[in-house]
């Protein structure tokens, strides 16, 4: 897309009777104190559905074969890799999940869990490994076999409850720096503002742009309640940052191994697919996403979509939503030099 806006882009797909939502921004950066678009997608990202739950030893063979095809690479990637299970529900459970979760430097998995009445609570899960096991390797960039950070989580749903499980790069994640409490607020206001949605992946990247970040921003999420059947498979998520190269070059790479890897992995059913204009061009957006408590059209778009398909809760077969938006306008932008790693 050298010389042009790129195209931000969004996608919904089913795994059972969960929702997966993928967002996808280049973001900006800064040039002369002027903010500027940039002019590629360096992330990449994955959504596959694997036949058999992924523990901690499968996530550390995934995320060694990541390493191998990174090493002749002269530069890192940060990579974060979440794998949904279905879970025996305990007594006054209405639900479980297994989480499994595998990463290497601030890419990021967040668990979203949410009451009835939209409160919520947040699991950051890189914050889950201890400090003794903690590894700061990003993929490629002298990073060994083994240095993987990998946690295994349990989601317990009461009735009323649900979960939303993300995965993140660090455009979203820098955004919140420091700020936990801010987080679950615009996540708390958002929800109960848009109750039925399934897809936050929108909203967190366009918040993240509001709140000034400079970084390419991608963000996985899915959607899990009370009633959620994964119909004995997982949900596995996958984000890979480019760290600025133009064309994502590393980052596709390890999102297509990932891919060949997953045993007897498979494309999950897509459900919607849509190209928009970049978010930093879409002021109404922007001002939107100003006040996370506000009426979401586009959230609301998607879950009519959704009903109209099937009730937001059978998949299988579906035909492809398309939810239309207006194109971007084009110029012409230089690419910066890739941004030097935050954490």
């Amino acid at each position: 897309m050298a010389g042009q806006h790129p195209q931000d882009v969004s996608a919904q797909y089913g795994t059972g009777t969960a929702v997966t939502s993928l967002y996808q921004t280049s973001g900006v950066y800064r040039k002369d104190e002027q903010k500027v678009v940039t002019t590629g997608q360096a992330d990449s990202f994955s959504v596959m559905n694997a036949a058999a739950p992924l523990d901690e030893a499968g996530m550390q063979r995934l995320m060694n074969g990541l390493q191998a095809e990174a090493q002749a690479v002269n530069n890192g990637s940060t990579g974060s890799i979440v794998g949904i299970s279905q879970a025996e529900p305990g007594p006054g459970e209405a639900n479980a999940f297994d989480v499994v979760y595998g990463f290497r430097g601030d890419s990021q998995a967040i668990i979203i869990k949410a009451d009835a009445q939209g409160n919520v609570d947040i699991v950051n899960l890189q914050q889950k490994v201890s400090d003794e096991d903690f590894f700061v390797s990003e993929f490629g960039d002298g990073g060994l076999p083994d240095e993987n950070n990998v946690v295994r989580e349990r989601i317990a749903l009461k009735p009323g409850e649900k979960a939303i499980v993300l995965a993140v790069t660090d455009g979203m994640s820098d955004a919140y720096l420091g700020q936990r409490d801010q987080m679950r607020q615009d996540i708390s206001d958002y929800l109960k503002a848009n109750p039925g949605t399934a897809d936050l992946s929108r909203f967190m990247a366009e918040r993240a742009t509001a709140l000034g970040t400079e970084d390419n921003t991608t963000i996985v999420s899915t959607v899990l309640g009370e009633k959620t059947s994964l119909a004995g498979k997982t949900a596995v998520m996958a984000v890979f940052d480019g760290v600025g190269h133009d064309d994502g070059t590393l980052s596709s790479a390890l999102a297509r191994r990932l891919e060949s890897d997953l045993p007897d992995g498979q494309k999950p059913t897509p459900i919607a697919k849509q190209e928009l204009a970049h978010v930093s061009l879409r002021t109404d957006d922007l001002a939107r996403v100003g006040t996370p408590g506000t009426k979401d059209p586009h959230a609301e778009k998607l879950s009519q979509a959704l009903s109209a398909q099937g009730g937001g809760s059978r998949f299988a077969g579906l035909a492809s939503v398309t939810l239309q938006e207006p194109s971007a306008p084009k110029a012409q932008q230089q690419k910066p030099a890739a941004p030097a790693a935050k954490m």
